[in-house]
């Protein structure tokens, strides 16, 4: 028995069905054979797999339209299979498919059991079926006999195609939900009626068809004429297209970047040269050298271009070949990177060399790609958005014109990041919910149902396939961005198929390096190279030690930068080891690494293990650690204890326990005692979850360096650069004003004649762009700028007659705001109070000789409006900030900043109070957390229970206060501690 026309949830919004639990309904209803019939391909793959795996054969069908009339199309054999996905893709692309297109060889075409208009004569070229479908009484009485007396009139046979939509009759509730939602309309269906498209078991069936049973007879002739048979598994690489051979031209290349790699160190050329041979031969073997090849030129197009590359991502920068190519520009030898945690015989994977490349130009590579390779055979992949926790919630909510009350009453149990609402819904406070409001109980029972279900389709965030045929062999496609295919099948299915992924990465922060460097070059005519940068400034360890991290990559979260002032970085490894370590898990290790560190300490396992662990103080940090280990203490290959790694860090009993006993027994056979080999067993079983990728580590740790030497060397450029990437976000840009005045860099107000989109700089400033201006858009400020090539504004008035058609009054009021009309010499008020007045003169005035514009003499806001005005105009403060009233009191006393705060030095300054946290200490005596900021700063702060009795009623949020404070230690971290506080007058 079996079932063709079967809708899975990638129908989307049309069914609830999961191809997992469609696969084992049918085998628990005994079907020996399944089909679907989506409205796309999006599921076809898994659901070919599944089946397989389950014993069932799949039946791959479409349920689309041809020449605007219904059908249902299924794939007889594999001529069949990709004339569907030829189908599939033809109707996302052009919407439009005609009968006169359709290849009859390999494919069944049944007509479906709810329509009738079809055009036989043209169907005649087609061995066709004319369906039958039973699904209620209007298609039982008014389609299925009409259908059968045409069928008998040309001589065709008829089709069992009953409809499912749901596993279960009760189900229907759900999928009324999902076309509800469809639909954005209210539900109205009884949440106990039942429906008839639900997945039966085989008697059902002959019920169902009992006043047609050939209509079943035919179903299974169709079903035994079907031999659809996928390959998949075997590598399906596309060829780098040159006349040489590829093994001998990756040889050659490899050979030539070799030279130029270890031309300018001193180092053991024959380590370097065995390893390469070593890497070479294992790539060629499996039959890799194209891919690297591939790699290679898009890489080399980039930096012939200009284009900044990342120093590599991933296990990829454990490769001495990708090193040689310029795809990376870690030295895993250097490092000490295995190329087995990348690539090994033993694990039979693809090499996954994902590429960072700056957030603006990633589409220029892809755009390089699909040139090279062709459209056909360049797309990108398209992945599903689901229905998520709380969106499920407040989507059932809106069917259901649930009150608000309740909706808000039930989300405040749910998570943001909720995954599943069955076991959130067993909590006490949503099962009293349900108990007692039977809307919430219906609300939560119809979210939880579709939660997971797919939605609608996106895109891969940086995948990019690129095939040796076109892609429509493989998967069908749709409309992808940039003007490429994208792939119905999603990245896993690709990945069975055997197709090459490469993910494209757009990273923000080589865009921020790449355009510090070019304003570098620019203003200073310095020519910085990123990739040539030796990792070793003391001026780097010592801005790292401070934790003055904003803007640098990996490195600006407050605990990140607390670590690195705990750690005391003093070299590259230490930054290697910080963006290891600060993860969830590894976390616990940081304290006990920090004390051995600072101690110069270690302990081992066992001594064998020194050489190993000596660089990270006897604690395992990185998965090659582990693989090292398992090589050099028990005699594992490095491809075997590559092995061994993925296995222990799943941590399932069974696995570890296999492992253990094949670890001691070759710990034996390397002499080692059974005791110690467990021993050494339960401590990588221990830190295998903690472990990660030094690979990666050190890959990621050279462009957090990077960024901290464009910092600390050229922070004006650094920091311009960043101001202009952050552009919309007022958090961002009011941290980075402080850093700048912390630096001794003057930030400028916007001005009408020097302005531009970005910011920009000057000696010792840096002035904001027009576009920090709330409202003011990209196309506004050029219109202002193209104006500004006639000529600089002359004064107000010139600019009041030639932006009138540019800028409204609104607008113009933010300008003056925010001071960049302040070189006209008229105070912010006069302009304010004016702008209609000398917009009528510039438009009459003038007709009438020697008559001059009265600006009157209007005095200037106040300061604490002035404040409010620029916030207004900017989201933040440039130059009025409320630290302005107290410039002279700063002064004549010579008062510090909070930036000038240094490790036991004692400093007095005026702040502003933000935030108070009072607690009580275990000795019932209270204290409080303070949070400070001036022009420079924001920084957290703690005054003790004998300073806080003398001054807890001045601690209020707001208050500008007189604070004398030193920085010293407290709870192994760093902290401003507050002496005294007191009043300004």
């Amino acid at each position: 028995m079996t079932n063709l026309y079967t809708k899975t949830a990638y129908s989307f919004l049309k069914s609830n069905i999961r191809i997992d639990e469609l696969v084992q309904k049918a085998k628990e209803n005994g079907f020996t054979s399944l089909g679907i019939a989506d409205d796309n391909l999006h599921a076809a793959f898994k659901f070919y797999k599944k089946c397989m795996q389950n014993s069932i054969k799949p039946i791959i069908g479409l349920d689309i339209e041809v020449s605007n009339t219904p059908f249902l199309l299924y794939a007889k054999n594999l001529t069949g299979y990709k004339e569907l996905m030829r189908i599939s893709s033809q109707r996302e692309l052009t919407e439009s498919i005609h009968l006169s297109e359709l290849n009859p060889e390999g494919l069944i075409i049944i007509t479906k059991g709810d329509y009738l208009d079809y055009d036989f004569e043209a169907l005649d070229r087609f061995d066709y079926y004319m369906g039958i479908q039973l699904d209620d009484l209007d298609l039982e009485l008014n389609f299925a006999p009409k259908i059968v007396e045409k069928a008998d009139e040309l001589n065709k046979k008829c089709i069992a195609i009953p409809k499912v939509l749901y596993l279960e009759s009760n189900d229907y509730k759900y999928v009324q939900a999902l076309e509800a939602i469809q639909k954005g309309e209210v539900l109205t269906i009884d949440a106990y009626t039942v429906g008839n498209q639900y997945l039966r078991v085989e008697t059902d069936y002959t019920e169902l068809y009992s006043e047609y049973p050939q209509c079943l007879i035919t179903l299974d002739e169709v079903v035994d004429s079907i031999q659809l048979n996928l390959e998949y598994g075997d590598y399906q690489l596309p060829k780098y297209p040159t006349e040489h051979d590829s093994k001998d031209y990756l040889a050659a290349l490899c050979k030539r970047g070799l030279e130029k790699r270890v031309s300018t160190k001193e180092v053991d050329t024959k380590t370097y040269i065995d390893r390469l041979v070593y890497e070479l031969k294992m790539i060629d073997e499996l039959g890799f050298n194209d891919y690297f090849l591939i790699v290679w030129d898009f890489v080399n197009y980039a930096k012939k271009n200009d284009i900044l590359v990342g120093p590599g991502r991933g296990s990829a920068a454990g490769s001495l070949v990708s090193y040689c190519l310029g795809i990376t520009n870690t030295d895993p030898i250097e490092y000490d990177l295995l190329f087995e945690r990348f690539l090994n015989p033993a694990r039979k994977t693809m090499p996954d060399i994902d590429m960072d490349f700056p957030d603006d130009k990633r589409d220029l590579i892809i755009e390089y790609v699909m040139k090279k390779y062709s459209l056909d055979n360049v797309s990108s992949i398209v992945t599903f958005g689901t229905f998520a926790g709380r969106s499920a919630i407040r989507d059932v909510a809106k069917i259901l014109n649930l009150r608000d009350e309740y909706l808000d009453e039930v989300l405040k149990h749910i998570p943001i990041n909720a995954s599943n609402l069955n076991k959130l819904m067993l909590s006490k406070e949503l099962s009293h919910l349900r108990s007692n409001f039977r809307d919430i109980e219906q609300l939560l029972d119809y979210a939880s149902h579709i939660e997971g279900l797919p939605r609608h389709t996106s895109t891969h965030a940086a995948g990019i396939i690129i095939t040796d045929k076109p892609i429509q062999e493989y998967s069908a496609v749709q409309r992808g961005l940039g003007g490429i295919y994208q792939t119905q099948y999603e990245a896993k299915d690709l990945e069975e198929i055997g197709l090459l992924k490469i993910d494209f990465l757009g990273l923000s922060n080589l865009k921020i390096l790449k355009n510090t460097v070019d304003m570098v070059k620019e203003y200073e005519g310095v020519d910085i190279n990123l990739y040539d940068l030796t990792f070793d400034d003391a001026d780097v360890f010592k801005l790292l030690r401070e934790g003055d991290t904003d803007g640098v990559f990996q490195l600006e979260s407050r605990g990140v930068r607390d670590v690195l002032r705990r750690l005391k970085v003093s070299e590259f490894e230490d930054i290697v080891a910080t963006t290891a370590l600060y993860r969830p898990g590894p976390m616990d290790n940081i304290p006990e690494y920090i004390k051995r560190k600072l101690a110069n300490s270690t302990e081992y396992v066992h001594p064998d293990l020194e050489s190993i662990l000596e660089s990270t103080y006897g604690i395992i940090i990185y998965q090659e650690q582990i693989i090292m280990i398992a090589n050099q203490f028990a005699g594992y290959t490095l491809s075997e204890a590559d092995l061994l790694r993925r296995a222990v860090s799943k941590k399932e009993q069974d696995v570890l326990e296999k492992e253990r006993v094949r670890f001691v027994s070759k710990c034996v056979e390397q002499n080692h005692s059974e005791d110690v080999a467990n021993q050494i067993y339960d401590y990588i079983v221990k830190f295998a979850n903690y472990g990660f990728n030094r690979s990666h580590s050190v890959a990621y740790a050279m462009v957090a360096y990077q960024c901290a030497y464009m910092k600390v060397k050229y922070p004006r450029y650094f920091f311009a650069v960043l101001l202009s990437h952050s552009v919309g976000s007022e958090k961002s840009t009011e941290k980075y004003i402080r850093e700048c005045r912390k630096y001794g860099i003057e930030i400028v107000s916007p001005d009408i004649n020097t302005s531009k989109n970005t910011y920009t700089i000057s000696e010792k400033s840096i002035q904001l762009p027009f576009l920090s201006i709330k409202n003011l858009g990209r196309s506004t400020a050029k219109k202002i700028i193209e104006e500004r090539q006639n000529g600089e504004f002359k004064d107000y008035l010139d600019f009041v007659s030639r932006t009138k058609g540019i800028l409204s009054k609104a607008l113009v009021e933010k300008l003056i705001y925010s001071s960049a009309l302040d070189s006209f010499g008229l105070n912010k008020r006069t302009m304010i109070e004016k702008y209609e007045d000398a917009l009528k003169f510039m438009e009459y005035g003038n007709l009438i000789k020697d008559i001059t514009f009265d600006f009157g003499d209007s005095e200037e806001f106040e300061l604490d409006e002035l404040i409010d005005f620029e916030r207004l105009a900017l989201g933040f403060n440039v130059k009025f900030n409320f630290m302005r009233k107290y410039q002279s009191i700063i002064t004549k006393n010579d008062l510090d900043s909070l930036a000038d705060r240094e490790y036991k030095t004692p400093i007095k300054f005026i702040a502003r109070i933000n935030k108070v946290k009072r607690i009580v200490t275990k000795n019932g005596k209270e204290m409080a957390f303070v949070t400070l900021e001036d022009d420079t700063s924001v920084v957290d702060s703690v005054i003790f229970p004998q300073e806080f009795v003398q001054y807890d009623k001045m601690l209020s949020r707001g208050e500008v206060c007189l604070f004398s404070a030193k920085m010293e230690r407290n709870k192994d971290r760093n902290s401003l501690i507050i002496s005294k506080v007191g009043v300004l007058k």
